[in-house]
């Protein structure tokens, strides 16, 4: 059999895509540490653990440059090495990712998000990509644009987001119940109409021994399913004592003691199938009126 030409086997396949992430994810880094004015060439760890250093000290405005150079820095570094390059930073590994993740979500809107602190872009996190656009777009999202979120607290700013979502909700569920209600409203305006059909059609009004009869239907099951559910029970307690019975060398004295907690309740029981049996084969109209 011939050879497969220019074939790549799996592996090299997954090398490749590896390679084409790494690359934009430092591509993405570049762009962001070009614009803060510092580094942006060939990665050189003394040089990033450094950025990371003086990034880290910029308290309010460098959650995402810091991003973008820890994210360098993992993806130049073997494990062991990153973790020793978070040391000397004085970061821990956790917090590291976090700001990591901030520079891979929202690397694109640098321009747009450089001055938020990572408590903000916690904020942000929140939010879906759909909402997340509006936002950067200018367009106020749960009642709050991008610059409120910036301006405010971000206790108070994450607060009347999820207030705006309570009162979401809110209004949701009071839409819903009306949609239900409406939908009520409609299958008794339907049932009306089918009746009025009815009388058309046949020429005469409903008598109310037709809608009796109507009315009727819903009793049907509840009485075949309860019978049958008794027929069947019974028939498993005679089983079961048939079968305790044919136990061998059983003393009949035990079989006796078996029983014995619920034949005070037998009699009961007797009477309660003599009351079924009389309503089942003495069922007419009149039993049961005052």
């Amino acid at each position: 059999m011939p050879r497969k030409k220019n074939v790549i086997a799996p592996e090299a396949q997954t090398m490749d895509l590896v390679a084409q992430k790494k690359d934009e994810n430092l591509s993405a880094a570049n762009q962001i540490l070009s614009s803060l004015g510092i580094l942006g060439g060939e990665y050189e760890r003394f040089l990033f653990v450094e950025a990371g250093k003086n990034l880290k000290g910029i308290v309010e405005k460098g959650a995402l440059g810091l991003g973008a150079v820890l994210l360098a820095i993992n993806e130049h570094e073997q494990h062991g090495s990153f973790l020793k390059a978070l040391e000397e930073i004085d970061i821990n590994y956790r917090k590291a990712y976090r700001y990591i993740h901030v520079a891979k979500r929202y690397a694109k809107e640098f321009d747009k998000l450089s001055n938020l602190t990572v408590s903000k872009f916690n904020i942000l996190d929140e939010l879906t990509d759909i909402e997340l656009e509006k936002l950067i777009d200018g367009e106020e999202v749960k009642g709050l644009t991008l610059d409120a979120i910036d301006a405010l607290p971000s206790t108070e700013a994450r607060k009347r987001l999820r207030e705006a979502e309570e009162k979401a909700r809110t209004l949701s569920k009071k839409l819903d119940e009306k949609v239900i209600s409406l939908e009520a409203i409609i299958k008794q305006k339907s049932s009306k109409i089918t009746d009025l059909e009815y009388e058309i059609r046949h020429g005469d009004q409903l008598t109310k021994e037709k809608k009796a009869e109507k009315a009727l239907q819903k009793y049907r099951d509840p009485i075949i399913d309860s019978i049958h559910e008794a027929t069947e029970r019974i028939k498993r307690a005679t089983a079961v004592i048939d079968e305790a019975q044919k136990i061998p060398h059983v003393p009949f004295d035990a079989l006796e003691k078996l029983i014995e907690p619920w034949k005070g309740s037998f009699g009961a029981f007797l009477e309660a199938a003599e009351d079924f049996s009389d309503a089942f084969t003495n069922i007419h109209v009149d039993k049961g009126r005052g």
